[in-house]
C-alpha cells in the first residue's frame, strides 16, 4: 500500500517517493524487513485504537500474528507482552538496541513542542517515546532504541520466553569474577598508573594498551584503551579523562592492574582488540553487578563488518535487565579459549 499513500504534514504534503529514502526505507519495495527496523518505527508510532499499534504489523509477521487474537476487548498489556514474547521466540535480535536518541526518534515523528523550538532540552522534556507508556520488559528494546539498519544475528538459541521472562543459559563475564587492583578509578591520579607517552614518530601513532587475562585462559590479550593523535608530547587533562572513562568500563568486567599499561605502536603488527560501551541506555557503574553475555554473540552477514556485540545485563533484584550491548572489534577470538561455566540468566 505504501505506493499509494501520501503524507500529510502541518506545512507540507508529499506522495512518498518525495520522502527521503534513509529515513522512509519503509515506503520502498526493497526494504528488509528486519526486527530491528521495524521496532525502531514501530515505537516511536501511536494509533487511534491501541490494540492496532500490534494488529497493524499482522502483514509483516503473519507467522506470529496467526498465534494472536484479533480481539479489540483483550487487555492490551497482556496482548503486547504475549507479541513481544513471540517476536523474542522468533529472533533474539530483538535484544539490539542502544541508547535512545533524540535526533533519532525525531526524524521520524516530530514532537508537539511549539514552544522554545531551539532549545533541545526544553524539547527533550516534553517529547516521550510512545511504547514507553506500557510496562514492558527491558529485553523488548522500550528503555532504549532499536538500530534502524540492525542485520546483526546470532546462532545463540539455547533459550524461551515465558510471560515477562526472557531466559537464557550460557555464558557470561561478570565483575563478580575479579577484584581489581585500583579500587577506585575516579578519584585515582591517572598520571601514577599511566606509563609515559614515548617520543612522537613520523611513522605510527601510539595506543595505550592493557594486558589482562581471561578466567581460565592461559595467554594474556591486549585491549585498546586510547589512542594519542596528531602526536602530541604529553597527555593533557582531556586525554586522561577520557582513559579514565573508558578503564571504568573495562573494569565492570575485566580486572584493571597497574603493571599491565603499556604504549604500542598503532599499526596492525600488534595483535589487539577494542571494547565499546556507547551502545547501552545507562552508564556502567562499579557499584552494580553486570554480565557480559559473551555466549550470545551477534554479527553482520556483512563480511566487511569486524564488530561483533554482546548483550549486557544488569543485576535488578532477583532477576536482571537488559541495558543494551557492547561491541568488540579486531577480537573474533577474544573469548574462545576461557573457561566459564553455563548459568540460566533470567532477564525482566
Amino acid at each position: 500500500m505504501s505506493s499509494k499513500m501520501i503524507f500529510v504534514g502541518r506545512n507540507a504534503h508529499c506522495w512518498w517517493y518525495r520522502l527521503d529514502q534513509y529515513r522512509f526505507p519503509i515506503c520502498r519495495k526493497e526494504f528488509d524487513f528486519n526486527m530491528g527496523s521495524i521496532l525502531y518505527y514501530a515505537h516511536a508510532r501511536t494509533s487511534t485504537k491501541e490494540h492496532d499499534r500490534i494488529f497493524a504489523l499482522a502483514n509483516i509477521f503473519p507467522d506470529i500474528m496467526k498465534q494472536i487474537t484479533i480481539d479489540y476487548k483483550q487487555d492490551i498489556q497482556e496482548l503486547i507482552i504475549q507479541f513481544y514474547g513471540l517476536l523474542a521466540k522468533k529472533d533474539l535480535s530483538i535484544m539490539c538496541f542502544g541508547q535512545y536518541t533524540y535526533e533519532g526518534y525525531l526524524s521520524i515523528c516530530k514532537t508537539a513542542c511549539s514552544n522554545s523550538i531551539n532549545d533541545s532540552s526544553t524539547k527533550k522534556a516534553r517529547y516521550t517515546i510512545p511504547i514507553q507508556k506500557y510496562d514492558l520488559p527491558s529485553w523488548t528494546g522500550v528503555h532504549g532504541q532499536h538500530w534502524k539498519n540492525d542485520m546483526y544475528k546470532t546462532p545463540f538459541e539455547n533459550y524461551t520466553v515465558i510471560g515477562r521472562a526472557l531466559q537464557l543459559t550460557c555464558t557470561g563475564v561478570t565483575n563478580e569474577q575479579h577484584k581489581n587492583e585500583i579500587s577506585d578509578l575516579d578519584s585515582i591520579a591517572t598520571k601514577d598508573i599511566i606509563p609515559p607517552l614515548p617520543q612522537p614518530s613520523n611513522d605510527y601513532f601510539w595506543t595505550l594498551v592493557i594486558s589482562i587475562q581471561l578466567p581460565g585462559s592461559r595467554n594474556e590479550k591486549l585491549i585498546e584503551v586510547y589512542t594519542a593523535w596528531d602526536e602530541p608530547t604529553e597527555l593533557g587533562s582531556k586525554d586522561y579523562k577520557k582513559i579514565i572513562s573508558e578503564l571504568c568500563n573495562l573494569s565492570c568486567f575485566f580486572q584493571i592492574k597497574k603493571k599491565n599499561f603499556q604504549w604500542i605502536p598503532n599499526n596492525d603488527e600488534i595483535k589487539r582488540s577494542k571494547f565499546g560501551f556507547r551502545d547501552m541506555v545507562e552508564s556502567l557503574e562499579n557499584s552494580h553487578q553486570y554480565v557480559l553475555l559473551n555466549g550470545v554473540p551477534f554479527t553482520s552477514s556483512n563480511d566487511d563488518d569486524e564488530f561483533i556485540y554482546y548483550p549486557v545485563i544488569k543485576k535488578n533484584g532477583e532477576y536482571y535487565k537488559a541495558i543494551g550491548l557492547c561491541w568488540t572489534k579486531d577480537g573474533e577470538h577474544f573469548f574462545d579459549d576461557i573457561t566459564l561455566e553455563e548459568q540460566l540468566f533470567e532477564i525482566h
